[in-house]
């Protein structure tokens, strides 16, 4: 079983460091970062902001760990400003990279859907902030609003072309 992440600050597996702070709702407009994800994109402003009530903005340092492959998932991850790189690690060590995320981009979907462990790790590339919609919200928005739901499967699909 994978490790689990220490406080912020603290490193994580491999030695990585995965300093994150929660940073100030001001500095980042949540829900004109969660507007141009297509899962929200065609929300009405009221539902958009429920939603942007609800995420929270973590920032992470160059190089630093956001989440480690077969950690239990947080949420939602959405980039607001930055880059991330997901990769898969083999037993020997070597990893893959199987895409980079920016901006309006959302990464670690099906954990935070179906509440699994994350299957990738992920790594600032520069200094990032990440909306995080922690997964009970997101469902509970879900369950709420079906639009949201509407908006998931339709990028999904969309994925699966």
């Amino acid at each position: 079983m994978p490790s689990r992440p220490g406080p912020p600050g603290s490193p994580g597996a491999g030695g990585r460091a995965r300093a994150r702070r929660v940073s100030p709702r001001a500095a980042i407009d949540v829900a004109a970062i969660l507007r141009r994800h297509p899962y929200f994109e065609a929300l009405p402003a009221s539902v958009l902001a429920d939603v942007a009530r609800r995420g929270q903005v973590v920032t992470y340092g160059r190089g630093a760990l956001v989440f480690q492959q077969g950690e239990r998932a947080a949420g939602l991850y959405v980039v607001a400003a930055g880059a991330v790189r997901v990769f898969k690690t083999s037993v020997a060590g070597r990893e893959q990279v199987l895409h980079h995320v920016g901006p309006g981009q959302s990464f670690n979907d099906v954990a935070a859907f179906d509440g699994g462990p994350c299957p990738a790790s992920a790594q600032a590339l520069e200094p990032t902030a990440i909306v995080v919609v922690p997964r009970p919200a997101l469902l509970a928005l879900m369950q709420r609003y079906p639009a949201i739901a509407v908006g998931v499967v339709r990028l999904l699909s969309t994925r699966l072309r």
